[in-house]
């Protein structure tokens, strides 16, 4: 894959723009706030009793 790639400039120029364009996903603000969105906020959402979708949690017992 290195080698064709070397041996065509125009694909490996294309491929690495991409490549940066989607690096943006993977910054640490981006990972945070996702982890927030998808970890932090539902566990803080459990504690008070509430799920995501609005529903209050049935206690069982």
């Amino acid at each position: 894959m290195i080698l064709t790639l070397l041996q065509h400039p125009k694909q490996l120029a294309k491929m690495s723009e991409r490549a940066y364009g989607n690096s943006s996903r993977f910054s640490e603000a981006m990972i945070w706030q996702r982890w927030n969105d998808h970890v932090i906020q539902p566990d803080i959402q459990a504690m008070r009793g509430v799920t995501t979708n609005g529903n209050a949690y049935h206690v069982i017992g």
